[in-house]
């Protein structure tokens, strides 16, 4: 008598050519566990094809790069240059606030206490309630 596992084993016999097949396809696409093979795929698969879009890609960075490193040292050479209104407006409204105060503070009249309320008497009136 055979056993479940012999059964098995029989039924599945064929397939053994497909996985082959399978097997061999995988190792001929670099899918293989060599330590370079994987990258040589992914090169093969991602970048060769679309080589003239990776190159537009990498001529646009370097064109923002040297865009940014141009404006980065223009921008710190007129640095003082540009703060000298901004610190110029500043001090202005400083004074213009303290004179301001100073000629509230001389206007106002001085505080005076405020009068208390007169305490007025209470209502007389008793509510009655009725129990319903």
């Amino acid at each position: 008598m055979k056993t479940p596992r012999e059964i098995l084993f029989e039924r599945h016999q064929a397939a053994q050519p497909k996985l082959d097949r399978i097997r061999r396809r995988a190792l001929s696409l670099g899918l293989s566990r060599e330590p370079g093979a994987g990258l040589v795929c992914l090169w093969q698969r991602l970048i060769w094809p679309c080589r003239r879009a990776w190159a537009g890609l990498a001529a646009i960075w370097v064109l923002l790069l040297a865009l940014n490193a141009g404006m980065r040292d223009s921008s710190r050479a007129s640095l003082p240059a540009r703060l000298a209104p901004e610190r110029a407006a500043a001090q202005t409204l400083f004074q213009q606030r303290r004179l301001l105060a100073e000629l509230l503070e001389a206007a106002a009249p001085p505080p005076t206490e405020r009068p208390r309320p007169v305490a007025r008497p209470r209502s007389q009136r008793t509510l009655n309630w009725r129990a319903c």
